[in-house]
């Protein structure tokens, strides 16, 4: 995401650039938080099990985190989604809310990807 803030910087506009940091903020608090906490957690479950020797019980947990995982996620879109009434209250402009909105929609897909990969 830092690539993506250069990049808007660089245009000089400044509701795109102001788009791309709320997008940001709304995709790191909202959805990597969480998501990311819960494989954490998992990290110390796996261990524990792989250490007492039982693989099977590895292959459940992790099994067991991805659907957890993928219906937590969308949860989350959802929640990030429903975002804009709140940004609004806080201040914020109609066009960084819409545009920060999709830009957050767009980096979804790779998102969902970077929290299965953090298994």
């Amino acid at each position: 995401m830092t690539v993506n803030t250069i990049y808007a910087g660089s245009l000089e506009d400044e509701v795109l650039l102001a788009s791309v940091g709320v997008g940001s903020l709304l995709v790191n608090l909202i959805v990597f938080c969480p998501l990311f906490g819960l494989n954490g957690a998992l990290e110390s479950l796996v261990s524990h099990a792989y250490s007492a020797g039982q693989l099977q019980l590895c292959g459940t947990l992790l099994n067991r985190a991805r659907v957890i995982d993928t219906l937590l996620f969308a949860i989350l879109v959802g929640l990030c989604s429903l975002s804009s009434p709140v940004l609004l209250n806080l201040g914020q402009n109609p066009s960084v809310i819409r545009n920060a909105l999709t830009y957050s929609l767009a980096c979804m897909p790779g998102v969902y990807c970077q929290c299965m990969f953090d298994l």
